[in-house]
């Protein structure tokens, strides 16, 4: 039995929002939104908390890698290194860097919500999406590693934190590039023409069967 063509075009309409995504406002490490950070410079989008007496934070700062002999991974055009100092300065052994950065849904839908990246740290770094951990630690500072989250969003503002490691003492750093997306949330006026055609499809629907 053919269905009529009301009835299908408005099953389309149904399943139509999930084929469209709304990108996330969200920055990696060193970026902002003309693009890279200048060397020094604080970058506002990552705030730093730590236990280090000398580098508690809050400022994260955007690494000059040409002052540091470092075999840490080069800087792209999408994300670069930031530590707790310019210079990159020895922080304390056995110590935690947690890196935190925040990212709105308003408007998205949080259940559709998918955020992607690389990511490498001195000397690793778990992740957690508004405190609780979506990773294993993982990351070292001279690869990247790639990492997807899909779950734990929530509605409106998200906290996203890279908790980094410094197991033995020396440079301690992060460097993330990330993007994302979310289905945007239905309108209400968009619901109810929804429901209308809904309804009407399925008067027609029974009208043919009733032939």
């Amino acid at each position: 039995m053919k269905l009529p063509t009301a009835l299908v075009a408005t099953a389309f309409l149904i399943s139509a929002p999930a084929l469209f995504a709304n990108e996330i406002t969200i920055y990696g490490t060193g970026m902002g939104p003309g693009g890279v950070l200048a060397d020094g410079a604080v970058d506002i989008h990552y705030t730093l908390s730590s236990t280090d007496p000398d580098f508690p934070g809050p400022a994260a700062f955007v690494t000059n890698q040409d002052a540091l002999a470092l075999a840490w991974i080069a800087d792209s055009a999408i994300s670069k290194w930031i530590s707790p100092t310019a210079f990159g300065t020895d922080g304390h052994p056995s110590v935690e860097y947690d890196y935190t950065t925040t990212f709105d849904l308003t408007g998205l839908d949080a259940s559709t919500a998918i955020l992607q990246g690389m990511i490498s740290a001195d000397d690793g770094t778990t992740i957690f999406l508004n405190g609780n951990p979506v990773s294993p630690l993982f990351g070292t500072y001279t690869s990247s590693a790639p990492f997807q989250i899909n779950s734990g969003f929530v509605s409106g503002l998200n906290t996203l934190t890279f908790a980094v490691q410094n197991y033995g003492g020396g440079p301690t750093g992060l460097n993330v590039a990330i993007s994302g997306a979310a289905a945007p949330t239905p309108e209400p006026s968009s619901v109810a023409l929804l429901g209308a055609g809904l309804a009407f499809a399925f008067t027609l629907f029974r009208r043919r069967l009733a032939k």
